[in-house]
Order: C-alpha cells, then sequence, then structure tokens
C-alpha cells in the first residue's frame, strides 16, 4: 500500500483529531486522491523545527470532514488511525512524498492505572479551550491511552521528548513524563 505523506511541525497519535488548512497544490492533489480512493494519508512530524525532513514515523489519518474558509482555501479534519513506521519514500515531480509499505508501529500496552488526575487536568484543558474542545464531540477521558496521548499532543515541549516516548512504546514513561511536567495545583 502507498500514502502520501504531510509532514507538519506537529505530533498526532491514533484517535487524536486536528483541523489543517490546505492551500499548497501538492496537498490539494492529496486530498483529491484521498476522497476519490477512500484512503488516509500519513501525518508525520517535521525532524527538526524549520527542516523539511520527515520523522521515521508518522500516524495515518482518515479525512472526517471538509469545508471552505471564507478565502476558499479548503479546510479539512482528520483523525489519526494507527502509527506507522516510515522508511521508503519517493517523491513526485510536484514534491508529493509518498511512502510505501509502512508498518504499523505497535502502541504502548496500557496497564490497569487510575488517571483521574490527568483525565480532569484535560477536561479543565478542553473545556477552557474551545479550539481544541470542538475537535472531540465525544472525549473519552475514562481511556487511559485516549488521555495520555491528547496530553502527549498539546503538550508544548521538545518534539525529541516526545519521539522518544512513543518510540518505546512504554506507558509507564509517559505517565511518568507527564506526571512530571504537569503541576496539578496551578489550576
Amino acid at each position: 500500500m502507498k500514502y502520501a505523506v504531510f509532514p507538519l511541525p506537529l505530533v498526532l497519535l491514533p484517535q487524536g483529531v486536528t483541523k489543517l488548512k490546505i492551500f499548497e497544490q501538492r496537498y490539494i492533489h492529496m486530498v483529491k486522491e484521498c476522497l476519490r480512493e477512500q484512503r488516509g494519508f500519513v501525518i508525520t512530524p517535521l525532524a527538526k523545527e524549520n527542516d523539511d525532513q520527515t520523522s521515521e514515523f508518522g500516524c495515518l489519518v482518515k479525512i472526517i470532514d471538509f469545508d471552505q474558509d471564507p478565502t476558499g482555501q479548503l479546510l479539512i479534519t482528520v483523525q489519526g488511525e494507527s502509527l506507522m513506521r516510515i522508511d521508503n519514500i519517493t517523491y513526485l515531480d510536484n514534491g508529493l512524498r509518498y511512502c510505501t509499505h509502512p508498518t504499523e508501529i505497535e502502541t504502548a500496552t496500557v496497564p490497569e492505572v487510575e488517571l483521574s488526575d490527568l483525565a480532569q487536568a484535560l477536561k479543565w484543558v478542553l473545556d477552557n479551550n474551545p479550539e481544541l474542545k470542538c475537535l472531540y464531540d465525544c472525549p473519552n477521558y475514562d481511556d487511559a491511552k485516549w488521555v495520555a496521548y491528547r496530553w502527549l499532543e498539546i503538550l508544548p515541549v521538545d518534539y525529541n521528548q516526545k519521539k522518544l516516548i512513543i518510540r518505546d512504546h512504554n506507558f509507564e514513561q509517559l505517565l511518568d513524563f507527564l506526571h512530571t511536567v504537569i503541576n496539578f495545583n496551578e489550576r
């Protein structure tokens, strides 16, 4: 299977949702192709800030909504489906990238843990940020992986630190990290 690759300065994980403004011709072509063929594309974090190199992993996403802004630019909403390892990228003449035969990365195993503090803090963040809250019609605060992944997406921490956590598939490490960086007393 071949998927278009869209490098962006963000980390999106399974079940994560984001809105994208599509204005470059190559990505308009990508969206049309995805809609026509009823398949997703891979969002991959940029390997370095202000660099065009992609990461070795990305998130396969599906388009769940599309619209136009007042200027006529295409707006799409995508939802993450699965993490993918990307190791074979080819370029079209228009600069659009494709990865062939990406392999799915097994996500972290989630132990039975109590995440009420993280879930409550995330609910507070979403309730106080309408642009984030509107992305999630049915937030799943009872799902430990859903809560932890949303935190990892929205926290303003170094991309390389996020990449290590995702690469290691260690949920306990992710929880330790989240409890270290989130101060529950300052809300």
